[in-house]
């Protein structure tokens, strides 16, 4: 008898520890406390609260001159895991470019999902309406030239390009996929090119683009 337990207590350790170490940890963060705390802060940019309804109480990285924006989540360290938030960027061609980094070491090595809006319902563009990216090395004219279609998509029931989206992002080291509003399937799927070689996550723009961010939880794995 003692050792039919013996054998099942083994057994149970076999089986549930992999999947107890699957399990993720929810990371809710505020976003306009962590400004307000100092633990956000905008990078080649300037970083404000945005409160625009009560739904949507976030932050804002305002346009610049030029050059990718960050703002970096002190004190938060990711490799894999889920990530979700609402975004918002605008209907101005070449001029709005709105995503999450991740995998940072700093603003030169890291990897980022960005969005389009200009390109939602342009019917010649909307397949370069969500982008995947590594950097350095890996940015969009390069992908686009040597991976045609295969680290942009279009977003088949796409928000408009001024409102506000919810986004989802599923990380892992094989395999990245994004979801946009209530999507079953996502709109980018990609293989990872390479790790950014850091754990650093944080709101991304780019080029000229400012854009706005609420409601972001990070689900890690443990």
């Amino acid at each position: 008898m003692k050792t039919n337990r013996l054998l099942t207590i083994v057994f149970l350790l076999i089986v549930v520890t992999p999947v107890m170490a699957q399990q993720k940890k929810l990371i809710k963060l505020d976003l306009p406390t962590l400004f307000k705390e100092h633990k956000l802060k905008g990078e080649n940019r300037a970083l404000t609260l945005s409160h625009v309804n009560s739904t949507h109480q976030g932050v804002a990285m305002g346009e610049s001159s030029g050059g990718a924006g960050f703002a970096w989540l002190n004190d938060v360290s990711f490799d894999e895991g889920t990530v979700e938030f609402d975004i918002k960027g605008k209907d101005k061609i070449g001029g709005s470019f709105v995503g999450l980094a991740f995998h940072g070491v700093d603003e030169t090595n890291y990897e980022a999902v960005y969005f389009r809006p200009f390109n939602f319902f342009n019917p010649d563009r909307k397949n370069h309406s969500v982008q995947y990216i590594s950097i350095p090395g890996y940015d969009w004219d390069f992908l686009r030239t040597n991976y045609k279609g295969v680290y942009e998509n279009e977003i088949k029931d796409a928000p408009k390009p001024n409102d506000w989206f919810h986004v989802r992002i599923m990380i892992g080291e094989n395999n990245i996929q994004v979801f946009v509003n209530a999507e079953s399937k996502p709109s980018l799927e990609v293989k990872p090119i390479k790790k950014g070689g850091g754990k650093r996550i944080g709101l991304w723009v780019g080029a000229t683009s400012g854009g706005e961010w609420a409601n972001l939880e990070i689900k890690k794995l443990k």
